[in-house]
């Protein structure tokens, strides 16, 4: 709302002839309402008359608005219910969205929002969730998940004609134009997961890929405590609900307690 406000008047100062007076300035900050406050706005409008109302008293206005439970309840309400995976957002970040709006909801149970998050997921995520028989039963295994594709489909993302990674060039030397078959050499090792000297087993690599932060981005939040992972305070990313060894560790802790 402050920055709202704000670039609102820094508009009218740039350009005072263009907003002369409390009704200009009022027609043109009133374009941006949405949802609601501009339901609210036009009913207001009716009751005082067009361009009676001056600047101050519409930001008053504005900060009532922003106090209304009700009002704050719908909005909060309509953006969860037109939530959706945008195409540059990761899964990580989604999640963070949604439990935000969550917390200020009334209450859902797991499973409610288990299929809350399956069903507002991107399209590619869904499509490849379909491809398992069984998808995960709670929402944590979910996102655990969700996760895990997100970084197999960016692996195999990049432009054609560029080697994926663990893949070498087919072409071995322009100038000699020899080409090399797939299948050979290390191809071999990967497929049987042997290591050339025996009796020693490959470490297995990871799958799951998390945003890179940039060094700006680590500083900040090595200096605030927050999480590398998700970026949310309270624990390290050892201990984060989105880290892959950590579920794993709760699913083996979960299942032994199930034995028992």
């Amino acid at each position: 709302m402050k920055e709202y406000i704000s670039s609102c008047e820094t508009t009218f100062r740039l350009s005072k002839s263009n907003y002369p007076d409390d009704a200009t300035k009022v027609l043109y900050a009133s374009q941006f309402l949405t949802g609601e406050t501009k339901r609210a706005w036009l009913r207001l409008k009716q009751t005082k008359g067009k361009d009676n109302i001056t600047w101050d008293e519409y930001t008053e206005w504005l900060w009532d608005q922003l106090q209304n439970p009700v009002t704050r309840a719908s909005t909060l309400a309509r953006k969860y219910d037109e939530a959706a995976q945008r195409p540059n957002q990761t899964v990580i970040q989604f999640v963070n969205y949604l439990d935000d709006l969550e917390a200020e909801l009334p209450p859902y149970l797991d499973e409610h929002r288990r299929q809350h998050l399956l069903a507002k997921l991107s399209p590619e995520i869904r499509h490849a969730l379909n491809n398992y028989q069984h998808i995960p039963e709670t929402r944590t295994g979910l996102i655990n998940l969700a996760i895990q594709l997100e970084g197999n489909m960016s692996s195999w993302s990049k432009p054609a004609g560029e080697p994926r990674e663990g893949h070498k060039s087919n072409r071995d030397d322009k100038g000699k134009g020899k080409v090399k078959s797939h299948g050979q050499s290390k191809s071999k090792e990967n497929i049987s997961g042997s290591h050339p000297k025996a009796g020693h087993a490959q470490k297995p690599t990871s799958t799951r890929k998390f945003p890179k932060l940039s060094d700006e981005e680590y500083e900040r939040r090595k200096k605030e405590g927050l999480c590398f992972i998700c970026g949310k305070p309270g624990h390290d990313s050892k201990m984060c609900r989105f880290n892959p060894d950590h579920a794993s560790q709760n699913d083996s802790k979960s299942k032994n307690l199930k034995s028992q």
